[in-house]
């Protein structure tokens, strides 16, 4: 597709709140699937079904990112919705009644900044995609030009830095913990003994 073919494209659709939460939602999902993507090294050498489990959660999220932009429709809405709350109660099962399966199965993680700011993006997807897959008068209406795209840009430098500072965190405690001394919490965070609940 040339240049100005795209861009004809983009012209013809009409700035929207729909519009608007479309751009939101895929890049809290590129956000969200760059998180899991980042630690699937540590939860592979701990099993290679938690790390299955993040490569496809991760992989679905930044797949799901890419028809968002281009043509959202209502099944992609409640798509979106329905996988990122099931990826969102997998998260509080484990940190609540204890991690269901492989060789941490029963242990309970505790919750750290980058899983939670990874909950806390699913949760405004699922909350966004719907209110636009009911709410059609709400999804239909207007915004100038320039406040959808400056909201845009917001959205994807929010999510960038967010998801930056978790990783640096995720790495600074990690770097704290290895060399065979274990947390606080009897695990290695991160490369030595993550598992698959913790992001």
């Amino acid at each position: 597709m040339t240049d100005r073919s795209l861009e004809g494209r983009l012209d013809y659709r009409p700035y929207t709140l729909e519009r608007l939460a479309a751009f939101g939602t895929a890049l809290l999902s590129l956000g969200a699937a760059g998180i899991h993507f980042a630690v699937l090294g540590s939860h592979f050498q701990e099993w290679w079904g938690y790390g299955v489990f993040f490569a496809v959660v991760a992989s679905l999220q930044a797949l799901w990112a890419l028809p968002m932009v281009h043509s959202p429709g209502r099944w992609l809405y409640w798509a979106g919705a329905l996988g990122n709350a099931a990826v969102i109660a997998a998260w509080a099962v484990t940190r609540t009644a204890g991690i269901p399966v492989g060789p941490s199965q029963g242990e309970v993680e505790k919750a750290q900044f980058i899983d939670v700011l990874s909950v806390v993006f699913q949760a405004l997807i699922v909350v966004v995609c719907v209110a636009m897959a009911s709410q059609k008068q709400i999804a239909a209406r207007r915004l100038p030009a320039g406040a959808l795209w400056t909201a845009t840009l917001v959205v994807a430098v929010a999510v960038m830095a967010l998801t930056s500072a978790s990783l640096v965190n995720w790495a600074s405690a990690d770097g704290a913990t290895h060399g065979g001394v274990p947390a606080a919490d009897g695990h290695s965070h991160g490369g030595q003994a993550a598992t698959m609940p913790r992001e």
